[in-house]
């Protein structure tokens, strides 16, 4: 059990890096200024930003179901844990990874800024979230540190089903990731909307002053 749940943890650090990878396309949009052409139509940040989470979602659906049969029936692993309860798990891990990324790149302006900040974020949280050790063998107060990620609750969730727990026991470690879900989709949407306004502002501020300069030019057709 031990094994599985380190196993698992390690997928739980690709899933991330894999997340805010995919969601670093929005970066790549912005440099080409297909982002703002975009928001000159109207698409607003909330459909942009639902349309890339939607789109990453799949492949994070198709990756948990390769990880559990691959993990059952080429390298005959028990987990202990029911295939179907493992991948709704995993499925709303996948949600707060995604929705991780888009928060990442919300508040970065070039690629090798989010990289760096997702390094710095992904790495320590999944060593003190138990991802690579039992989170017994820290210290208390970096236990208590562990509260506040959800790399935790998705392990503890594993935990307690492996433990003989049932499926509606474990709803409330369900219901924590959703919550960090909709926490760092919330933030990164007001971030998105913040940029869409600002971009209006400045086409808007340079087509007056584009209007102001033709005046002295109309002046001397005149």
């Amino acid at each position: 059990k031990l094994k599985t749940v380190q196993s698992i943890g390690f997928l739980i650090l690709l899933m991330l890096q894999g997340a805010t990878t995919t969601s670093g396309l929005i970066l790549k949009e912005k440099k080409e200024k297909t982002y703002f052409r975009i928001f000159t139509t109207p698409v607003s940040s909330k459909i942009y930003i639902g349309a890339n989470i939607l789109a990453n979602m799949c492949i994070m659906v198709a990756q948990s179901i390769l990880v559990i049969f691959a993990s059952k029936y080429i390298l005959k692993l028990t987990t202990g844990v029911p295939d179907f309860q493992l991948l709704i798990i995993l499925v709303l891990f996948g949600l707060v990874c995604v929705t991780l990324g888009i928060l990442l790149v919300a508040f970065s302006t070039t690629s090798n800024q989010a990289g760096a900040m997702a390094t710095l974020i992904i790495t320590p949280t999944c060593m003190l979230s138990g991802c690579f050790w039992p989170i017994d063998l820290m210290p208390k107060y970096m236990q208590q540190i562990a509260n506040f990620l959800p790399q935790t609750w998705a392990l503890e969730a594993i935990r307690q089903l492996q433990s003989g727990k049932t499926f509606e026991a474990i709803t409330p470690l369900l219901g924590i990731l959703v919550a960090f879900a909709v926490v760092f989709f919330l933030i990164g949407m007001y971030k998105m909307k913040k940029t869409e306004n600002v971009k209006k502002f400045y086409i808007k501020f340079h087509k007056s002053k584009f209007k102001l300069q033709l005046f002295p030019i109309y002046g001397i057709i005149g």
